[in-house]
């Protein structure tokens, strides 16, 4: 091509007539308006996602969209106008391809956090993680809040591992700013969280659709041996919901020849009530699982109890088999039967009644029945229900039984068996 004319010692020429375009200001507007719908009408899941990215993605977002959209707004007139350009400037399709490039990078970029590495809680993200996650609380929406449940699964190492960084650095002022305040950190959020997932209404929809999501923040607390972090909020919220709702899983973990291969293995039951240490430390200091508000007690019926009871049952063999110089190991299977009779389980007690509690131990264990009451009593402390326990060998039981006792009699007709 021929100068058209020279500036600054630069040869300026008309480009040439081209028949098509890469990437053309319509595309643009066209993919501009796909990815507007495809985020209005999209899950919250995914918007959440997006939310807590720890890139300052609606911000790149905008910026990059403008850059895009006027560039090739600018481009195709220069471009139409044939309007002088540098004899040594790209090519129409290589400009415009740059373009293309960059819009594409950033949905890409969108796709990568929404759907191939979700984000979690860490330290580069931990302000947008609470503030969006309190967000979707507060507005309480029942469609939102199984979702989020269900998403706090993946964040639930990090959200333990990381409070407890907290209770190590408190007190010693590395985190103050010059006027005593608290400065904002990742552990200091990540103990924020934890106060905040107790909330009810979520710890409801985490027993209704994710109960997943409470066997991994339980599950992460027994793995690192971390039990002195502010989850019992969230202890005795989602044990007591999961004790009304009779469809939840705790329910359905009842036997194996009832539940299948959960009523054998019973993964929720063992994760929130089968580490005794973490029960008994969040029974003093922020509430166990087992610690459940005495009003919602009184409303239990038979059923209920007996869950309930069963997981006192599998606290109770947690300790017995927590211990190298416990029961568990110098009589394996000391409890025998664990039986609820009396007017719970005939289920017409009234509102203040509380358990009568039978325990049925090996005739080895018979030293033991009254360490054996003891625990029983220990794990009831941490609730408002407190049950009256009875201890009796195996051979006690059989003798009571030959000589037609009427308690005995009373007790196995009655009876609810929780092992």
């Amino acid at each position: 091509m021929e100068c058209e004319a020279i500036y600054l010692g630069i040869c300026w020429v008309r480009p040439a007539v081209s028949s098509g375009s890469v990437f053309s200001v319509g595309d643009f507007v066209q993919g501009l308006a796909l990815l507007v719908i495809v985020y209005t009408v999209t899950d919250i899941r995914y918007r959440f996602r997006v939310a807590i990215t720890p890139l300052p993605l609606y911000r790149l977002t905008f910026y990059l969209i403008g850059v895009v959209g006027f560039g090739t707004l600018f481009t195709d007139i220069w471009l139409k106008e044939r309007w002088l350009v540098p004899e040594s400037l790209m090519s129409q399709a290589v400009w415009q391809g740059m373009f293309a490039g960059l819009f594409l990078l950033l949905a890409m970029t969108w796709i990568f956090y929404a759907f191939i590495k979700p984000p979690i809680f860490c330290a580069a993200n931990f302000r947008k993680f609470a503030q969006e996650l309190y967000r979707v609380i507060v507005r309480g929406s029942d469609a939102e809040l199984p979702v989020i449940a269900n998403e706090l699964v993946r964040s639930a190492n990090a959200l333990v591992t990381l409070s407890r960084k907290k209770l190590s650095t408190r007190g010693i002022g590395e985190n103050t700013t010059s006027e005593g305040k608290m400065k904002p950190d990742v552990a200091g959020y990540a103990h924020d969280v934890l106060l905040l997932v107790g909330n009810r209404k979520l710890c409801r929809h985490v027993i209704g659709s994710s109960p997943i999501t409470a066997m991994a923040l339980f599950e992460a607390m027994t793995e690192h041996e971390i039990y002195n972090i502010p989850v019992g909020q969230f202890a005795k919220n989602t044990s007591a919901e999961a004790i009304v709702n009779k469809d939840s899983i705790l329910h359905h973990e009842d036997e194996g020849y009832s539940s299948g291969l959960l009523g054998y293995l019973k993964p929720f039951s063992q994760a929130i009530y089968g580490n005794y240490k973490m029960v008994e430390a969040l029974g003093s200091n922020n509430g166990s699982p087992l610690d459940i508000d005495y009003r919602i007690v009184w409303s239990w019926d038979a059923p209920q109890f007996e869950v309930y009871c069963r997981a006192v049952t599998i606290t109770l063999k947690s300790y017995l088999h927590s211990d190298s110089k416990a029961l568990g190991e110098q009589y394996p299977g000391a409890v025998r039967r664990l039986l609820i009779y009396g007017s719970k389980a005939r289920g017409d007690a009234g509102p203040e009644r509380d358990p009568d509690v039978l325990l049925i131990v090996n005739d080895k264990a018979a030293r033991q029945k009254r360490q054996l009451r003891r625990v029983g009593y220990m794990l009831a402390a941490a609730s408002s229900a407190v049950p009256s326990i009875l201890a009796h060998t195996e051979d006690e039981w059989a003798s009571r039984e030959r000589s037609g006792s009427p308690f005995q009699r009373a007790v196995e007709h009655d009876a609810v068996q929780v092992l």
